[in-house]
């Protein structure tokens, strides 16, 4: 509705730009008889006669005596009028669009708003489905048999982080852990063991890298499946990089833990046909504070 007012307006204004110096022009050409003039006074006469005469009728105009001549006035103030209308129709279109331009910012916010509160509800329900019915699961890409006494680290060390071994074989172990704070605590300590023992070999001796991906599957999945999931995580961590998804975070987050651990946002992706954010485990911040 703002649109079609002001797009009147600026064509109310448009025509009275033009109208009022023709005004002038017509005025002036009348009052001084330039014949070379007379074709075009004689056509805009149908336009500005109906206008001094109206004016007439409400107001009776003066008569200007110059030089043994009366000149009216009327059609000089039809074009102050045009021209102050001009004004007034410019102005009322740019208060228009200024008013439409803040009713849709106003619009906006209000979108914004509802859609942030909507966003804060679907993620408090996603937080409170993951906390209540997840499992976390951890799958460790490493070539175990290239270099055994690294991998010794991987395979005994679990157990005291309360891991179970769901599969293994010469290139993948796959575990599941009671909480995602003990299955990020085991990754960190095993990760620094195996560069540990890195840092004693010879430049010549094999020194395969690892990649540990940890993910929170539905508790009803059977173990198989949720292998699967934390598999196709792998392939987005990088080398010697431990890497977990948004549910880990938010069981984090459940357990008071966040703050323990460092680690960094590696941007969203889509898996599974879902977009999700992962992040990449760095320290563990009480091991750092305790040194």
């Amino acid at each position: 509705m703002l649109r079609f007012l002001y797009t009147i307006c600026d064509l109310i204004a448009g025509v009275m730009a033009i109208a009022s110096p023709v005004a002038i022009f017509h005025w002036l050409a009348k009052i001084t008889g330039i014949k070379a003039a007379a074709a075009v006074i004689s056509v805009l006469d149908p336009v500005f006669e109906p206008m001094n005469v109206t004016l007439n009728l409400i107001v009776q105009m003066p008569v200007l005596h110059y030089n043994g001549q009366n000149i009216p006035t009327t059609q000089g103030v039809v074009a102050c009028l045009l021209t102050v209308g001009f004004f007034i129709f410019n102005f009322c279109s740019e208060y228009l669009k200024t008013t439409e331009q803040r009713l849709d910012v106003e619009q906006q916010a209000r979108l914004q708003r509802r859609r942030l509160q909507q966003l804060k509800v679907e993620q408090q329900q996603f937080a409170k489905q993951v906390t209540g019915n997840r499992k976390v699961y951890m799958v460790i890409q490493y070539d175990f048999k290239q270099c055994p006494s690294g991998a010794a680290s991987f395979e005994t060390t679990y157990p005291k982080f309360g891991g179970r071994l769901i599969e293994s074989s010469p290139q993948m172990l796959a575990l599941e852990f009671d909480g995602a704070e003990r299955a990020l605590r085991y990754s960190l300590e095993v990760t620094r063991s195996v560069q540990a023992y890195y840092a004693t070999l010879r430049p010549i001796d094999p020194q395969p890298p690892y990649q540990i991906a940890i993910q929170a599957i539905e508790a009803q999945l059977p173990g198989s499946e949720a292998i699967l999931k934390t598999r196709k995580l792998v392939s987005y961590t990088g080398r010697n990089q431990i890497l977990f998804g948004s549910e880990v975070y938010l069981l984090l987050k459940d357990q008071g833990a966040v703050g323990d651990f460092q680690f960094q946002s590696v941007g969203m992706y889509v898996i599974e046909g879902k977009q999700a954010e992962f992040f990449k485990l760095l320290s563990d911040r009480r091991e750092q504070q305790a040194i």
